[in-house]
C-alpha cells in the first residue's frame, strides 16, 4: 500500500489526538450557585440567551464549512500548475474575509455600546479582502482556460512535431515487453510513441501532424488520417530549426483557438541535439509563449545521452574541372563522437555506362559504381583524422564519386559524400599584345601571362589547362573569338568601335575577357578617345578619366571572397604586395547606370585596382595597371613592379583570372542540400534538352536551356544528380548535393538553452509513455487541493470542539 501524501498521514494522527485531549481537559465540572435576588437572576437569563443565539450561529457557521470543505475535498477540485498559487491566495483572502465577517457580527451583536474602533478596521479588512479577490479573480484566472478544473477526458487542439533532421536517422536497439530486441532510427522511435499518443487523445480532439520541413501545419480529417501521415514521414536533409517550427505551430493553435474553444497542446518529438535549437528567434519564441496562458508544451527526448558516430566532413577539392592530363586532389576529415576507432574509407566513380541512367519497371537503374582509392584510418576518443585522395588519367567529360566510411555505425547518414568533377579539354584562350611602332617604343612583355597560364613543361607532359594562342592585338578581327573560350588584352592600344562590339558580342555569348591597361591607353598625357567611346565603356563597365601617380602604392585586398582573390586569404596578414610597388594606374569610374560592374580591390590610396563587368551571360575583367611591364624600360616611366624579381602574388593573380574568366560561364558542380543550381549553357553545347535523374528513384524530369541557363531549385536529396541528353549520348552534365556537417552533429543541447527558448517552466519533459502520461495529467488536471482541503477541514473540526467547549463553559 502506498500514499500520494504520506506527510498527512502523520499530520491527521495528531488531529485526532487533539480533540480527545481538549474533550478530556475541558469537560464542564460542577458548581455550587449562590441564588441572588430574581431581578438579577431575570437579568442574567436575558443576557445569557443573547450570547447563546450568538454563539449558536457561530458554531453552525463553523459546521457547514466543515461540511462544505469536505464535500469540496472530495469533488476533487484542482487547477493550472501555474495558476494553483493564485488560488491559494484568493483562497486565503477568502478565509480572511469570512473572519473579519464574523468579528463584524460578533461585535454588532455583543457590544453594547459598539466598538467603533473594533468595527472600523474590521470593516476595512473585510472590504480590502473582498476587493482584492475580485482584482486577482478577474486579472488572473476569469479570462484565462487554464485555471478551469482540469478534466484528462477534455479535446484539446494538438499538435504534434516530429524532428525530421538527418540525426533521427540514429538506429538504437530496443527492447519490448515480449522480450524482443529491435533497432529502431530516432524517427522510427517518435512515430511510435506519437502514433500511440494521437490515439491516447480524448475524443473530439484535433491533432496537426507536422514535421520539420517549410509545410503549413494543418489538422487531419481524424485520427487515422493523423496516423497515416505520421507514418509516411522520413528524416529530411533541409531540415529547418525546432524553434521556428514550434513559434509555426503556435501561431496556428492561436489563430484556431478562438473558434476551437479547445486547450492547446504540442508535442515535440526530438533527439535533444543541440544543432535543431539554434535560431535567432529564440527570445521571440520565449515572448510568444509568455503571451498564451493556456498552452502546454511538452519534449519527448527520444535521443541517447552518450552517442557515438563516425562522420565524414565536407570534401575540399583542389578544382572541380581540370584538363585532360591533369590531377585532382580531394581532402575530406573522419570525424569520431565516442571511443577509439579503426574504419576504412573508400573512393569510388561511377562506371562509364552510357546507356545509364534508365528507368525499367518503375525502378531507376544507375551507373556501377568501382572502387578506385581505399586507405584506413585510426580515430583516438573523439579525434579526427585527415584523408587525401588523387584522381589524374580520368577520360574527358562527367565524373560522379563518392567517398565512403565503410563499417558499423549508428548514423550512416553521414558516412558517404558525394562529389562530381569535369575532364576537359585545354581550355584555348587568345593573347592580343600590342605591335611595336617602332624601336623608340617599348615591347609588352606578354610572355609573362603566356608563361603562367600555359608553362613549356605542363604543355609538353600534356597537362597544361590552357592552351594559349598569342596575336598581335592589329590581327584581333582576324581570328573567330567564338573558337576561344577567353581571351587576355595586354596593355591594348586604342581599339576601333568595331573591335569593340567584337569583343561585347564574344563576352555576351558566354566569353572572358581579361583587360590590362596601360601606357598604350594614352594620349597626349591624356585617355585616347577610343577608350570612352559608348563601345568601349559598356565593355569596360566604367569610365577612365586620368593616369595617377601617387608616388608609390600597392595592391590592397580587403575582400578575400571573390573567387580571383580568395588564394591570397592565407596570406593576410603577411603584406605579400608590399616589394611590389605600383608608381602609376589609371583613374576608373564606375557607370552608375547599370549594376553589372563592381569593384574587386583596391590600391592602398583606395583607387579601384580590379573591376568586374558582368556583359550577358559573360565576365569582364578590368586591371588598372599591366602586368606586362619588361625588365628594362624605355622612354617613358614605370608603371609597376609587380612582374619584377620572384613574382609570385602576380603570377597566382594571373592564373586565378585565367581559370575564373574560364569558369565563370561553367556550371558550379558541387552544391549544398537547398542550393539553387544553375547549369551554364556550354559554348560547344551540343544539346539544349536533357533528363534529370535525382538520386531518388522516380521519374526522370525533362529540363532545357532557358536564356543559356537551366535552374533546378529542388536539392533536397543527398546524392548525384545526373543529366541525360535526349537523343545524344555524348554531351553530359550534372552535379552533386551534400549535406552540411553540422546537420549530424549529435551534441546534447543544454538546459540553460532550453529555459532561453521557452521560459522557465513552460515546458515538461517526457522520455516514454508513463512519463507523457503523469506529465498531461499533471498539466491537464492541474494541482490537485484534496491535501490541502481536507487538512483544512481537520483544523476545523478542532476549531469546532474549541469553540463549543469555551462558549458552554460555565452555561
Amino acid at each position: 500500500m502506498s500514499f500520494l501524501n504520506p506527510i498527512l498521514l502523520a499530520v491527521g494522527g495528531v488531529l485526532i489526538g487533539l480533540p480527545i485531549i481538549l474533550h478530556l481537559i475541558m469537560q464542564q465540572k460542577p458548581r455550587n450557585l449562590v441564588f441572588p435576588a430574581l431581578r438579577f437572576v431575570q437579568e442574567r437569563l436575558s443576557t445569557n440567551q443573547r450570547r447563546l443565539r450568538v454563539r449558536h450561529w457561530i458554531l453552525l457557521l463553523i459546521r457547514c464549512l466543515a461540511v462544505f470543505v469536505v464535500a469540496m475535498a472530495f469533488a476533487m477540485p484542482s487547477a493550472a500548475t501555474n495558476l494553483f498559487g493564485t488560488w491559494l491566495t484568493i483562497g486565503f483572502l477568502g478565509f480572511v474575509a469570512l473572519l473579519s465577517l464574523l468579528i463584524l457580527v460578533a461585535t454588532i451583536v455583543m457590544t453594547r455600546p459598539i466598538n467603533r474602533i473594533l468595527f472600523g478596521v474590521t470593516a476595512v479588512i473585510f472590504a480590502a479582502s473582498v476587493a482584492s479577490m475580485a482584482s486577482i479573480y478577474r486579472a488572473s484566472v476569469s479570462e484565462n482556460s487554464a485555471a478551469k478544473l482540469g478534466s484528462d477526458q477534455s479535446p484539446v487542439s494538438a499538435v504534434v512535431l516530429i524532428d525530421t533532421s538527418p540525426r533521427m536517422d540514429y538506429i538504437v536497439a530496443k527492447e519490448f515487453d515480449d522480450g524482443q530486441v529491435e533497432s529502431l532510427s530516432r524517427i522510427e522511435e517518435s512515430q511510435r510513441l506519437a502514433d500511440w499518443l494521437i490515439r491516447e487523445l480524448p475524443d473530439d480532439s484535433d491533432v496537426a501532424v507536422v514535421d520539420t520541413s517549410s509545410s503549413e501545419p494543418f489538422f487531419s480529417v481524424d485520427i487515422a488520417a493523423a496516423a497515416k501521415r505520421l507514418s509516411a514521414l522520413q528524416p529530411q536533409p533541409d531540415s529547418l530549426s525546432l524553434v521556428e517550427r514550434i513559434e509555426s505551430s503556435i501561431d496556428f493553435l492561436d489563430a484556431i483557438r478562438e473558434e476551437k474553444q479547445k486547450p492547446l497542446e504540442i508535442y515535440v518529438f526530438t533527439d535533444l541535439t543541440l544543432e535543431s535549437w539554434k535560431s535567432s528567434r529564440q527570445k521571440q519564441l520565449q515572448t510568444r509563449i509568455a503571451d498564451i496562458n493556456d498552452l502546454s508544451i511538452y519534449l519527448v527526448d527520444v535521443g541517447v545521452e552518450d552517442a557515438t558516430n563516425y562522420q565524414l566532413g565536407d570534401i575540399e577539392l583542389s578544382s572541380e574541372v581540370t584538363s585532360s592530363g591533369g590531377s585532382i586532389n580531394l581532402i575530406t576529415r573522419i570525424l569520431r563522437q565516442g571511443p577509439p576507432g579503426e574504419r576504412p574509407v573508400n573512393l569510388y566513380l561511377d562506371k562509364d555506362e552510357p546507356g545509364k541512367p534508365t528507368r525499367r519497371d518503375g525502378v531507376t537503374i544507375f551507373p556501377e559504381q568501382k572502387l578506385v582509392r581505399s586507405t584506413a584510418t585510426q580515430l583516438d576518443e573523439n579525434g579526427v583524422e585527415l584523408v587525401a585522395f588523387t584522381l589524374k588519367d580520368l577520360p574527358l567529360g562527367i565524373h560522379h564519386g563518392e567517398i565512403r566510411i565503410e563499417g558499423n555505425d549508428p548514423l550512416r547518414t553521414d558516412n558517404s559524400r558525394f562529389f562530381t568533377i569535369e575532364i576537359r579539354s585545354p581550355r584555348k584562350t587568345l593573347i592580343l599584345r600590342p605591335a611595336k611602332k617602332d624601336e623608340t617604343e617599348t615591347e609588352v612583355a606578354s610572355t609573362n601571362v603566356e608563361y603562367v597560364l600555359a608553362p613549356n613543361e605542363f604543355v609538353e607532359q600534356g597537362i597544361a589547362q590552357f592552351e594559349v594562342t598569342s596575336v598581335e592585338q592589329q590581327n584581333l578581327l582576324d581570328q573567330k573569338l567564338s573558337e576561344f573560350e577567353s581571351i587576355f588584352l595586354l596593355d591594348p592600344k586604342p581599339l576601333t568601335v568595331t573591335e569593340w562590339k567584337s569583343l561585347a558580342k564574344f563576352v555576351e555569348a558566354g566569353g572572358g575577357l581579361a583587360i590590362f591597361l596601360g601606357e598604350n591607353a594614352k594620349s597626349n598625357l591624356g585617355v585616347d578617345d577610343s577608350f570612352l567611346t559608348d563601345e568601349a565603356t559598356r565593355v569596360l563597365g566604367g569610365f577612365l578619366d586620368e593616369v595617377w601617380s601617387p608616388g608609390i602604392t600597392q595592391i590592397s585586398i580587403q575582400d578575400y571572397s571573390h573567387p580571383v582573390v580568395q588564394k591570397f586569404k592565407p596570406y593576410e596578414t603577411d603584406d605579400v604586395w608590399r616589394e611590389f610597388g605600383v608608381a602609376q594606374h589609371w583613374g576608373f569610374s564606375l557607370d552608375g547606370t547599370s549594376d553589372n560592374a563592381n569593384v574587386l580591390t583596391r590600391f592602398s590610396n583606395q583607387q579601384p585596382a580590379l573591376i568586374e563587368n558582368r556583359l550577358g551571360i559573360g565576365t569582364v575583367i578590368v586591371m588598372t595597371t599591366p602586368l606586362t611591364e619588361p625588365a628594362l624600360i624605355k622612354n617613358r616611366q614605370r608603371w609597376n613592379d609587380l612582374t619584377t624579381g620572384e613574382y609570385w602574388p602576380a603570377a597566382l593573380l594571373i592564373d586565378e583570372i585565367g581559370k575564373y574568366l574560364v569558369s565563370a560561364n561553367n556550371s558550379r558542380l558541387n552544391y549544398r542540400i537547398g542550393d539553387n543550381v544553375v547549369i551554364r549553357s556550354d559554348l560547344q553545347q551540343e544539346n539544349d534538352e536533357f533528363l534529370l535523374f535525382t538520386p531518388r528513384n522516380e521519374e526522370p524530369q525533362e529540363v532545357g536551356f532557358v536564356e543559356g541557363d537551366i535552374q533546378f531549385r529542388f536539392t533536397d536529396s543527398i546524392g548525384s544528380y545526373r543529366l541525360k541528353p535526349v537523343g545524344n549520348m555524348k554531351t553530359r552534365r550534372g552535379f552533386s548535393v551534400n549535406i552540411e556537417r553540422s546537420q549530424t552533429d549529435l551534441q546534447r543541447v543544454s538546459d540553460n538553452v532550453l529555459e532561453t527558448t521557452f521560459g522557465k517552466q513552460r515546458y515538461k519533459m517526457a522520455k516514454s509513455k508513463d512519463d507523457i502520461i503523469r506529465e498531461q495529467s499533471f498539466v491537464r488536471e492541474g494541482k490537485k487541493f484534496f491535501p490541502l482541503l481536507i487538512t483544512i477541514f481537520a483544523v476545523i473540526v478542532l476549531l469546532d470542539l474549541m469553540v463549543s467547549n469555551r462558549f458552554y463553559k460555565g452555561l
